[in-house]
């Protein structure tokens, strides 16, 4: 409305006078010691200078055409500066309390800055706009130490400051460049401060405090058409930084309940996007590290408590989503370098879940999903192209699950369900291996798998066991191997194979202190165990070319030896 007011009255006088200079100059003070400095050059040059109180300093200069200013002081030790210089700048400030300073200064055409301070004490605020159309709004209230100070450089900048309930806050907005905008609220008081710095084009920055207590936010954007919106709620020590260098870059952050929670994103490249969520509070960290074109970052914890996601890409249209629900000591580490990957990781009920997922290569995909956590723990690590990986566990207490693979077109998938103590490896180095395992119901139960070579299978289940042991090594090409172990305690299973073409199955259930133990060496060798019952043994070592050997036994205490060579082959 003020700024209607100014139009319609600059409009009416410029008709009225316009061949004269029109300098218009009101001047009202009320108390003891007050100084009011107006100077002004120019047509139409209006100026309004009300103060109240004792020990007020008005100084208004103003030069072209148009220019308008209105000082309103009432408290104590008020000093108000307005310098303008061009067409149409316009000029509010008002003070009301102890100690304030505000300080205009406008170069160019179209600016327009108005600034608002109440409730006193040390409260200062000043506003530098140079270029074409340039708007600043400042409003403090609630007293105590406010502070801010916003500087524009360009044309069509646009900056929003307002501070409510003071006490320690400063905000400090710099802008440089063309048609950018800033935004910042901090509400609640104590200790807020923001810092926002924009260079380029067309950059968005948007902060927004509540709470109070310690809070502060940085943004800084380089380039053009970068994106920030911060948010933070419910106080404590929350910090949110943003760094953007780059075009078409988008962060945004949200942390609620407070206490310690922290976000830090940094992304370097174009059309970068990130998101960030924090809720429940107490030591939350969130930090984003992006460098490259197009990748994206999806990061969340709620219910808090110790709280930690770490994401960290390079290269070209990678992504990243990490989801922590229930938290209390939660930890989750993405580290991805190349084009196209993909990193997925969700843990919901949390209590002391860690996942960590590192890529390094082309196309690489890996899921990690823990649920009703427990202590849980899932690390993938890939170095190649086109790896897979997926980790899923759920309802189970102690359990880890660990996948490393190296090459290309590997496939690996660990699932565990309702366990107690339970530990899944698995590792791969070659082009198009294949591996699995299937953990259910049970306790103090271990599976490993390692293959070395190309196009290798390997899967191990072990359903309702207890103090068990199953693992797959597997060296060369096309080799083939699988484990199962059912109800069965106090077990072993082992299948080593080296060669190529090599086939071998072991199964145990219904029993406990069974060990199966299987050794190929060679090509095209197969064998096939089957065990039912307890304290049965069986050993099969072949060596050489296209051996066969299969062996059942059920009932308790059986015993079966294999052993077979090629002619001319030394056992």
């Amino acid at each position: 409305m003020k700024k209607i007011l100014f139009v319609f009255l600059a409009v009416v006088m410029t008709g009225a006078y316009s061949f004269a200079q029109v300098n218009i100059s009101g001047v009202n003070q009320n108390g003891n010691g007050n100084n009011a400095n107006v100077n002004q050059t120019g047509v139409l040059n209006i100026s309004g200078v009300s103060q109240n109180g004792d020990v007020n300093d008005a100084d208004v200069d103003q030069k072209g055409l148009i220019n308008i200013s209105a000082i309103k002081q009432g408290g104590d030790n008020g000093y108000a500066k307005v310098f303008q210089f061009g067409m149409l700048n316009f000029a509010d400030i008002d003070q009301t309390g102890n100690f304030n300073n505000a300080v205009i200064s406008q170069f160019g055409n179209y600016n327009d800055a108005i600034v608002d301070q109440w409730g006193g004490m040390y409260n200062w605020s000043t506003i530098f706009q140079n270029g074409d159309e340039n708007y600043a709004y400042t409003y403090q209230a609630g007293s105590m130490y406010n502070n801010i100070e916003v500087g524009q450089y360009g044309d069509n900048n646009y900056a929003h400051m307002v501070q409510y309930d003071g006490q320690y806050n400063w905000i400090t907005a710099r802008q440089r460049g063309n048609g950018n905008d800033v935004r910042v609220e901090q509400d609640g008081g104590m200790g807020n401060w923001t810092r926002t710095l924009q260079r380029g084009d067309e950059n968005r920055a948007y902060v927004d405090q509540f709470g109070g207590t310690y809070n502060w936010a940085i943004v800084k954007q380089f380039n053009d058409k970068n994106e920030v919106d911060i948010l933070q709620d419910g106080g404590y020590w929350n910090t949110a930084k943003v760094r953007q260098n780059g075009y078409e870059n988008t962060a945004k952050t949200e942390q609620y309940g407070g206490e310690f929670n922290r976000s830090k994103v940094v992304q370097v490249g174009t059309g970068n996007d990130v998101y960030s969520y924090q809720a429940s509070g107490e030591r939350n960290k969130i930090n984003v590290y992006q460098n490259g074109d197009n990748n994206y970052a999806y990061a969340t914890q709620t219910a808090g408590k110790r709280n930690r996601i770490v994401t960290e890409q390079f290269g070209t249209v990678n992504r990243s989503v990490v989801t922590q629900v229930e938290g209390k000591r939660n930890l989750a580490d993405v580290y991805q370098s190349g084009d196209y990957n993909n990193a997925e990781v969700n843990q919901t009920e949390g209590k002391s879940n860690v996942a960590f997922v590192t890529q390094y290569g082309y196309y690489n995909d890996a899921k990690v999903n823990q649920e009703l956590g427990r202590k849980n723990d899932a690390d993938v690590y890939q170095v190649g192209d086109m790896n897979d990986a997926d980790v899923y566990q759920l309802g189970g207490i102690f359990n880890k699950a660990y996948v490393e693979q190296y090459g290309e077109e590997n496939e690996a998938g660990i699932a565990q369900v309702a366990n107690l103590s339970t530990t899944a490896w698995i590792g791969q180095l070659g082009n198009e291996n294949e591996a699995g395992v299937l953990q259910v119901l049970n306790s103090n139960s271990i599976s490993e798998i390692a293959q070395i070579g190309d196009l290798n299978s390997a899967a191990i289940a072990q359903l309702g066991t207890e103090n068990t042991y199953a693992g797959i090594g597997q060296f060369g090409i096309n080799n083939e191997a699988a484990i199962v172990q059912f109800a069965v305690a106090n077990s072993e299973a082992l299948i080593l194979q080296e060669g190529n073409g090599n086939e071998a199955l072991s199964i145990q259930a219904l029993g406990v202190n069974n060990d199966a133990d299987v050794m190929q060496l060679g090509s095209y060798n197969k064998s096939y165990t089957l065990q039912v019952g307890s304290n049965n043994t069986v050993d099969v070592y072949q060596n050489g070319l296209g051996h066969m050997s299969s062996v059942t036994q059920f009932g308790n205490g059986n015993t079966a030896v294999v052993s077979q060579y090629n002619a001319g082959v030394n056992p």
